[in-house]
């Protein structure tokens, strides 16, 4: 009996779906019966019942570490795509740096090669002015070298004028790069958001799709286990119907 009382309340920790008191209080009954088969028919359908029972248990260890294990592999993936994310975004970052540079540097450039031309030509005018000037006063014609001085001086004046130009152009584009990488910049923190949002939204979709995927499990798990179950309390069924217990 002591064996028995171990058995049912083994069997009664199970969910609580077999009372250990109807289980003990069964076993008394057909003790008392003078059918003692009955006893050996209850101790088979008992000791199935609690292989079943044992089984289920298993097998919701064996689903509880495939779901830990399940739930470890989806992390390293969302670490792993964590990480090629954040590598993209570098390598924009790197990109976008580059062509700007390249962009900046070869506007400096053109510049560089315009300042220069003009240079070139204000230096050559303004060697033809010391010539001229000097031929000028050499030849001693006064009215002549003022025209003459009159005309060279208008042109060094458009010359300066146009180097002028030439650097109000180049603070301007100065003033246009800085303004681009402002705006670069902006597009890289709202891409970088953009990044972050998508990420955090995948791992919520990844949360829920895994939440999903053990309710469902459990969900079967428990079909299955109210399906044996009740198979069992059938065959208790038949078996006490076919021989029933008289005192």
């Amino acid at each position: 009996l002591q064996a028995w009382q171990h058995f049912a309340t083994e069997v009664g920790k199970s969910d609580k779906i077999i009372s250990e008191e109807n289980i003990l209080e069964l076993y008394k009954e057909l003790q008392k019966s003078d059918k003692p088969h009955l006893i050996s028919q209850f101790e088979t359908v008992m000791a199935d019942l609690m292989e079943n029972v044992n089984r289920l248990q298993e097998e919701k260890h064996r689903l509880e570490n495939f779901w830990k294990r399940e739930r470890k592999e989806q992390e390293l993936h969302l670490k792993k795509m964590e990480e090629e994310m954040s590598n993209q975004v570098k390598d924009l970052e790197l990109k976008v740096k580059r062509k700007a540079q390249e962009e900046v540097e070869t506007e400096r450039k053109n510049l560089k090669v315009k300042m220069d031309a003009e240079m070139d030509e204000l230096q050559a005018h303004l060697s033809l002015f010391e010539k001229v000037n000097s031929w000028l006063q050499s030849c001693g014609q006064q009215q002549f070298h003022d025209e003459k001085t009159n005309e060279i001086r208008n042109k060094l004046e458009e010359a300066l004028h146009e180097n002028h130009q030439l650097r109000m152009n180049l603070i301007d584009t100065q003033t246009n790069v800085a303004l681009m990488r402002s705006e670069m910049a902006q597009l890289r923190n709202q891409y970088e958001e953009k990044c972050r949002e998508l990420n955090s939204e995948k791992e919520r979709n990844m949360e829920v799709l895994q939440e999903y995927s053990v309710l469902g499990r459990q969900i079967h798990f428990l079909h299955d286990a109210n399906r044996k179950l009740n198979d069992t309390n059938d065959t208790l069924r038949e078996a006490m119907i076919k021989s029933p217990v008289d005192n």
